[in-house]
């Protein structure tokens, strides 16, 4: 899972005197509307910019964790924009629901297989909206109608003169035009796609980090004066603490504290190998009076039993007992599967830094609203 707002330099906007970023407030007819100084970031509501250097990045509401929607809300983007896909990066939104909310679910997270679905059109317009802003600062810049305006792969060109420039040549001419409203620029048609439906031949945005080893985890998070807190938990689901002496795991280099958690112990140290070796060194009483108690086969019997009793009709359409009745063969089977964790790959983990009046929290994050509401208690 990547990690939410991980590092100044992947979340920071561009601080060079030329980018436009494109942004729109949600619902999609709701803009911002006035002219920016040259140079000047759209903020909050946020989702491409474009810098001097060709780059063009896009701030993707939905996380990516295997699933490729990083990759999915950059070919929206770059469809309508025209853009060079080798100019394309994307990083993951920051934690805000009034800007980045999921439009069919309401608060902001990933989840459901509804990325694309959801945003489509309005990434879509976010391209389209950079685009028309580039083409009117070209034909601002040329004298020329924006009607005899071209784009093609990153390029902006004006065939009766043969003028020509790249995306980030006109990108500060572009942030001091008004943003249009995105709800009335036409959208390409299917037929006119060029990435939408045909991007087997291009490579994944997160692959490269991925490989070679670039791409920042909770895990690397290190800050000055972090400490580290591993937890020792109950070996069953629904054991709780009755009882801990937590004299051996302060006697551990390292270990600063030890605390009762609702999840069970927390060590802190100042590193995890300190940690790792004060939770290990922890003497715990757990009452299992509450916990889980059954094995895999107690499990399957009791699902069995279940669905033996009558259960609620979703839809009923024709009659399967007479069909039944008329078979030559009825072939009955039973499909299992066990109890797994529906987890990471990678050690779940965070950083969190509270400073009397806010937190700040780093780490993988999938339901960003929830997770804030969390937090906030």
């Amino acid at each position: 899972m990547p990690t939410l707002d991980v590092g100044l330099t992947r979340r920071a906007f561009v601080t060079a005197s030329s980018a436009l970023v494109i942004g729109a407030a949600l619902p999609l007819k709701k803009i911002l509307a006035e002219p920016l100084p040259a140079g000047a970031t759209l903020e909050p509501n946020a989702f491409v910019r474009i810098g001097s250097d060709d780059v063009v990045t896009i701030l993707s509401k939905h996380i990516e964790f295997g699933q490729g929607a990083h990759t999915g809300m950059a070919t929206l983007v770059a469809e309508e924009l025209d853009a060079d896909w080798s100019t394309i990066r994307v990083e993951t939104a920051r934690a805000d629901t009034a800007v980045y909310k999921h439009l069919i679910y309401g608060w902001q997270g990933t989840g459901g297989s509804s990325a694309i679905r959801e945003a489509h059109e309005q990434m879509r317009r976010m391209g389209a909206m950079a685009r028309r802003m580039l083409m009117e600062a070209a034909a601002r810049d040329w004298a020329v109608p924006i009607e005899e305006i071209r784009t093609d792969n990153g390029v902006l060109l004006h065939p009766p003169s043969g003028k020509s420039a790249r995306y980030g040549e006109c990108a500060a001419l572009a942030s001091t035009l008004a943003a249009p409203d995105p709800a009335t620029l036409k959208l390409k048609a299917p037929s006119e796609f060029r990435l939408i439906g045909k991007t087997s031949h291009l490579p994944r945005v997160d692959s490269r980090a991925k490989c070679d080893g670039s791409a920042v985890f909770g895990m690397d998070i290190h800050e000055p004066g972090m400490l580290t807190a591993v937890i020792r938990k109950a070996p069953r689901f629904g054991g709780k603490v009755r009882a801990f002496d937590p004299s051996r795991a302060l006697e551990v280099p390292g270990v600063v504290a030890v605390r009762q958690i609702d999840t069970g112990v927390a060590v802190y140290a100042t590193g995890t190998w300190a940690a790792i070796q004060g939770r290990e060194a922890l003497d715990v009483t757990w009452d299992e009076s509450e916990a889980e108690t059954r094995n895999t086969a107690d499990i399957f019997e009791a699902f069995r039993a279940v669905a033996g009793k009558p259960g609620l009709t979703a839809a009923e359409r024709g009659n399967v007992e007479p069909a039944f009745a008329a078979a030559d063969r009825i072939i009955e089977a039973e499909l299992t599967f066990p109890y797994v964790a529906h987890a990471a790959m990678e050690p779940l983990c965070g950083f969190i830094m509270w400073d009397g009046a806010s937190v700040k929290a780093r780490y993988g994050c999938q339901m960003h609203t929830f997770d804030q509401s969390q937090l906030a208690r």
